[in-house]
């Protein structure tokens, strides 16, 4: 199993590189994620089979485009089972849930670091940290406390 972001990222930075006309190369990505997401439903071995008829028909949809369509056949062509999302058939594979959490701590920490009063130096690793142990517990204490009628210590 490949993270989907990842092997996307890939794509368009071959095809930066390779396709310099943006309208074909805007036509060529959609067309290898539509390969992707394999939109016709058939899962299973099936998808990686329709996956590669469709890999096979890129080059007579776009000629222009011919180094990306070989770098697309010789890299990834022989990896279809692992990106086809088609072929994914067990729960939550294909949510990507990895690289999720890391663009949200990462926007959560530029956006935190880009305030006037910004500490130069100190990573905001601490905050999550903080919200994930201390106050996400707090917080789920006291649902439960109010769900099931408990009684808070206060000595606590």
């Amino acid at each position: 199993m490949l993270c989907l972001w990842h092997v996307r990222k890939a794509w368009k930075e071959n095809a930066v590189q390779k396709i310099k006309d943006e309208t074909l190369r805007v036509q060529v990505l959609k067309a290898v994620e539509e390969i992707m997401y394999s939109s016709d439903l058939i899962q299973g071995a099936g998808a990686v089979i329709r996956a590669k008829q469709k890999i096979n028909g890129l080059r007579d949809t776009f000629p222009a485009a011919e180094g990306f369509v070989s770098y697309f056949e010789e890299t990834w062509s022989g990896k279809t089972a692992m990106w086809v999302t088609g072929n994914r058939n067990f729960p939550h594979c294909g949510q990507d849930t990895n690289v999720a959490i890391e663009s949200y701590h990462a926007n959560l920490k530029s956006i935190l670091t880009q305030t006037r009063q910004k500490l130069s130096g100190r990573r905001m690793d601490w905050l999550v940290y903080h919200l994930i142990g201390d106050v996400l517990t707090h917080y789920w204490y006291g649902v439960q406390c109010k769900l099931y009628g408990f009684i808070k210590n206060r000595k606590a």
